[in-house]
Order: C-alpha cells, then structure tokens, then sequence
C-alpha cells in the first residue's frame, strides 16, 4: 500500500466522497483520491473542512507514514512515525449531509 507524502500531492486535486452503497455516511467509508493519478490516498487520518459560502473550500489533511525499519538501541526493531499537514483547495467532495432537529 502506498504511502502518499504531503510533498507528491502538493498541487493535486482531490475528491472526498462516501460511496452511494453507504446509508449513512461513516469517518470509515470516506475515500479520498488524487485526482491526478487516480489513486486512492490510503494513508490520510483526518480531514478538516473549512466551507464558507462564496469562498475558496479547503480541505486539511493530516497524512501519517511509517519508515523504514531499524535495530533500536534496545536490540528491538523500530520504524519512526511521520505526520505532515497538507491544505488542498477546492477538493471536490460528495458527501450526505443528514439534519437533526
């Protein structure tokens, strides 16, 4: 599984959606896809949305990675963490919405 960086996808458009088959739409059914490649960004934690009426959408990604293994002074095995942040403007997204009174 590929691990998307923040630098590879700077520029990208993307599209957050929840498939149709989901009745209700889930942190766990959303995809989010570059738009460029077409490959689905599998390693994406969070994602916030800033919508403004008649201003720019963006999107926040928080993207993690984990590194290649290494012997650890212990004499166990390690891989270091990687979190980055990306800003996407303009994402496309195909969300439902549901209004609760």
């Amino acid at each position: 599984m590929k691990q998307h960086t923040a630098q590879e996808l700077e520029g990208h458009r993307i599209r957050i959606a929840c498939p149709e088959r989901i009745p209700v739409p889930t942190g766990r059914a959303i995809t989010v896809t570059d738009l460029e490649t077409g490959e689905e960004i599998t390693n994406v934690t969070t994602i916030e949305m800033h919508i403004v009426p008649r201003e720019v959408v963006t999107a926040r990604l928080t993207l993690f990675s984990i590194g290649k293994l290494v012997h650890a002074p212990d004499g166990g095995m390690s891989a270091p963490l990687k979190e980055e942040k990306l800003t996407v403007s303009n994402p496309e997204v195909e969300l439902t919405a549901f209004v609760v009174e």
